[in-house]
């Protein structure tokens, strides 16, 4: 049955197969970036600085748009190369397997540094609110001069 394909037929086929493997390698990048960006905004956690922290999470979210709209592309491929495998024989020795395990490796080590991040965040964040709610403010117990003052006329009289 495979030995009776056309060249059409064959070359469809090597076409979908590139083409998958493209979409694979360009979501492997992009999980590679938003890698990098989480381990970026860990640091910046660390040093407690709020605005690369809020730079690094817009950043972030662009990226995991980025992949989305990838992986809406990548899902209808993979049915169109599991129902028609080509030869997955490629020159750099990037087969569609090895790039799937890839992208998988990649996908785990940014959930599992997405968890580390939210963790210190929520940490920092309860280190704040209980650094506020322990200030006390200095000018709670003093008194206006003009508030409660007894003896305080009740009218003015004004001349001219």
């Amino acid at each position: 049955m495979e030995s009776n394909l056309t060249q059409q037929e064959l070359d469809e086929r090597v076409a979908i197969l590139r083409k998958y493997k493209d979409l694979l390698r360009q979501q492997r990048d992009k999980f590679q970036a938003y890698l990098r960006v989480l381990e970026s905004q860990e640091k910046s956690i660390h040093k407690e600085d709020g605005e690369s922290v809020e730079a690094h999470t817009m950043f972030a979210e662009r990226l995991i748009g980025s992949i989305k709209e990838l992986q809406k592309a990548i899902i209808p491929m993979q049915g169109l190369y599991d129902t028609s495998p080509a030869a997955d024989d490629d020159a750099d020795g990037n087969s569609v397997e090895k790039l799937k395990r890839d992208l998988n490796d990649l996908r785990n080590r940014a959930i599992s540094q997405n968890d580390k991040n939210r963790a210190l965040l929520r940490t920092q964040i309860e280190q704040i609110t209980d650094q506020l709610s322990k200030f006390k403010n200095p000018y709670s117990s003093v008194h206006s001069i003009y508030a409660d003052q007894d003896g305080a006329g009740s009218m003015i009289q004004i001349e001219i």
